[in-house]
C-alpha cells in the first residue's frame, strides 16, 4: 500500500497502527544418530509473517521493527536427531493502516473490518525467498 497524502486517522493517544511483515526462515535439519556430523538432510522454507503494533510515525514504526528483529527466532528438537531452526532475515515490507474514521473499533466492525497489508507472493527472489527490502525500499517512506 502506497503512502497517501491525505493523514491517516490517529488512535486516541496519536499513535498510527502499521504492519510489519518480517522474512522468516524455518530450516529443519536432521542428524545421524550419536554423531556431531553436519546435517545428512535439511528443507528450507519461507514464510512471511505480520505484526502489527503502534508508532507515533514512520520512523518509529521502522525502528520498533527493527529493534524486534533479534528477538525473531527459536529453535526445538522433535526427538533425537532432528533440530527445527526459526529465524527472520529482515523486513519485507512495513505500512501503516488506514482506515476511516478516529473510532478504531467502529471501523473494525465495519463491513470487511481494516485491511492490513498485502502480501503478492510472486514479490520473491529466484530462491523463492519473499524479497528484503532497505529502509528507504519500505512503502511507507515511499510517495
Amino acid at each position: 500500500m502506497a503512502k497517501e497524502s491525505t493523514p491517516a486517522p490517529t488512535l486516541m493517544t496519536g499513535l498510527r497502527l502499521y504492519v510489519a511483515h518480517y522474512v522468516m526462515v524455518y530450516e529443519d535439519q536432521w542428524f545421524a544418530p550419536d554423531t556431531d556430523n553436519p546435517p545428512i538432510r535439511s528443507e528450507k522454507c519461507y514464510l512471511v509473517v505480520s505484526q502489527l503494533y503502534a508508532a507515533l510515525d514512520a520512523e518509529e514504526a521502522y525502528r520498533l521493527a527493527v529493534s524486534w528483529l533479534p528477538g525473531m527466532s527459536d529453535s526445538s528438537h522433535d526427538g533425537a536427531g532432528d533440530l527445527l531452526l526459526q529465524y527472520s532475515t529482515g523486513l519485507h515490507q512495513i505500512e501503516e493502516v488506514k482506515f476511516g474514521g478516529e473510532d478504531l473499533l467502529a471501523a473494525l466492525r465495519d463491513d470487511y473490518g481494516i485491511e492490513v497489508g498485502r502480501y503478492d507472493p510472486e514479490d520473491v527472489d529466484t530462491d523463492g525467498m519473499p524479497t528484503l527490502r532497505s529502509k528507504r525500499d519500505l512503502d511507507i517512506f515511499r510517495l
